[in-house]
């Protein structure tokens, strides 16, 4: 019998995609720096109130709720580091509501928010609406199956079940001056949840059907999606503390790229930016090296410089870890 020397072949190909897929970063270090309001809130505005967030559909009501707590908790947080703001009293608002017989409708626009701000004694008011949507994308597809194709002289093919999780959430905010009824800031949020299930082990081999128990809860992969949502809205209205894992690039040559990053790794990081300006200059379309610098920059909360080293770096050559360093400093 002839031996299936294309079975052979594949399940080498397959391991060596497993092995040289995806370069692996030299190591990662924890980023903390304090970033700025991205909108210039009058210091005069202290005491602001939030009202419940209202949901865009009945079945966002859950959702709303987990939101309004969510950016109270953060704000109560942030307020505690930076003192910046004072929260009128929830209960307060709520109960005002409930007289206005608003309770029901909530605050959906800039006038309510400013009407409700003056009766509370808020100097500013946030209100919002959320929208949360989840289902599970099924298809089939077809793969080799190599446990029935082990003795064949061509590789028979198997369809399979596919399945996968795609969940969004998004929170539009507003913040109203309550004296003069002027939108203080305004930001619409969304964060989706799209992973890519790609088979992984034995079932990548013989072509098993998805295990849907594996997708992810919806009930835990939205409030995360909104907690997420909430942050990025924190930072439009007040400095805030960032805390981030970020990976570094493997850059050998020349010597000063090896120490910067050998410096960067045990904290060391105005040494290591001093080796990679070294570094850069010697090897300016090292893509790498200009990462790595920039990486530097983002440590000292010097985001102007980080934003134009890793600039540089994607202009040399497209990498995902590129661009997403840019969307943070952004």
């Amino acid at each position: 019998m002839k031996k299936p020397y294309w079975l052979i072949g594949l399940m080498l190909l397959w391991a060596a995609g497993l092995v040289w897929a995806k370069e692996k970063p030299a190591g990662f270090i924890v980023l903390k720096y304090t970033r700025p309001a991205k909108y210039d809130i009058p210091e005069k505005i202290k005491a602001i109130g939030v009202a419940d967030f209202v949901g865009q559909s009945g079945g966002d009501r859950q959702w709303s709720d987990i939101a309004t707590d969510a950016l109270v908790a953060e704000l109560q947080k942030t307020n505690a580091e930076f003192n910046r703001f004072r929260l009128v009293d929830r209960k307060h608002i709520k109960g005002v509501l409930a007289e206005q017989d608003l309770a029901a409708a909530g605050v959906v626009d800039a006038a309510g928010a400013a009407k409700m701000g003056k009766i509370v004694g808020a100097q500013a008011m946030i209100f919002g609406r959320v929208h949360c949507t989840h289902r599970v994308v099924r298809g089939r597809k077809k793969k080799v199956n190599l446990l029935g194709s082990a003795f064949s002289r061509r590789p028979r093919m198997k369809s399979v079940a596919t399945a996968r999780l795609q969940a969004t959430a998004s929170v539009n905010f507003t913040m109203v001056d309550t004296t003069t009824g002027a939108v203080l800031a305004s930001h619409l949020a969304l964060r989706e949840y799209k992973p890519d299930h790609k088979d992984k082990g034995v079932g990548a081999l013989f072509g098993s059907d998805v295990d849907e128990t594996k997708l992810g809860d919806p009930n835990f992969v939205l409030p995360e999606l909104l907690k997420i949502c909430v942050r990025e809205i924190i930072g439009q209205i007040t400095e805030h503390q960032i805390e981030v894992k970020v990976p570094l690039a493997k850059s050998k040559k020349p010597k000063s790229a090896k120490k910067g990053l050998a410096l960067a790794l045990v904290g060391q990081y105005d040494m290591a930016r001093e080796a990679f300006e070294q570094a850069v200059k010697q090897r300016a379309k090292d893509a790498k090296i200009w990462y790595n610098l920039g990486v530097m920059a983002e440590a000292h909360g010097d985001l102007k410089k980080a934003l134009n080293c890793y600039t540089e770096a994607l202009d040399r050559k497209v990498d995902p870890m590129y661009t997403s360093a840019i969307a943070r400093v952004k």
